[in-house]
């Protein structure tokens, strides 16, 4: 499978599903709908993030570039997943979300 970098004006873009597996072992607990609930991803500033901020694990490539801060407490983000949702739990298409077989 092809993998899509995404660039902005002020460089590369990352998705939370990049960054979810990186998330480091105070995060570890959080579901992937939890984790983007309650993070932020930002870029760092002079090599620096915002104070507070958590780092990603070492291992991530686009560990000098960017961190995850908390969300404020009331200030949760909502998920909205964007896609069909299969019930064809043997069908091989990318391009759908499948809901988890039993």
């Amino acid at each position: 499978m092809d993998e899509a970098v995404i660039l902005e004006h002020s460089g590369q873009r990352i998705t939370f599903v990049q960054a979810y597996p990186y998330r480091g072992p105070k995060l570890a607990a959080l579901s992937l709908y939890d984790y983007m609930s309650v993070v932020k991803l930002k870029r760092k500033c002079g090599g620096n993030g915002p104070r507070g901020a958590l780092e990603f694990e070492e291992a991530w490539p686009l560990l000098k570039t960017w961190v995850q801060e908390l969300r404020k407490p009331g200030e949760h983000a909502v998920v909205c997943l964007d896609g069909y949702l299969s019930m064809e739990f043997g069908e091989e298409d990318e391009r759908c979300h499948r809901r988890y077989g039993q």
